[in-house]
């Protein structure tokens, strides 16, 4: 196990984290994959924990933003009907 480089006291423990993420005054609670310090809470993601979530986020932006979420474009997209 590591040590965390923002306190140096706890450990980083691979596992999840309750997150809450703010958008035009809106809240989306998830679980956020990382290495979280014992001690301090904090966590240290790499590119796989953030691309675990990026999707999710980005689909809580465009509903609120009046988008389609990625799923309802993807399914769209491989319609006969939108197909040239």
């Amino acid at each position: 196990m590591k040590t965390c480089p923002v306190c140096a006291h706890g450990k980083l423990e691979r596992g999840t984290q309750r997150q809450t993420f703010r958008y035009k005054s809106k809240r989306l609670r998830y679980e956020q994959p990382g290495a979280w310090c014992s001690a301090c809470g904090e966590g240290i993601l790499t590119n796989v924990d953030m691309t675990a979530t990026e999707q999710l986020l980005s689909d809580f932006r465009a509903r609120l933003d009046g988008y389609l979420p990625s799923e309802d474009i993807r399914r769209r997209s491989a319609s006969p009907l939108y197909r040239k």
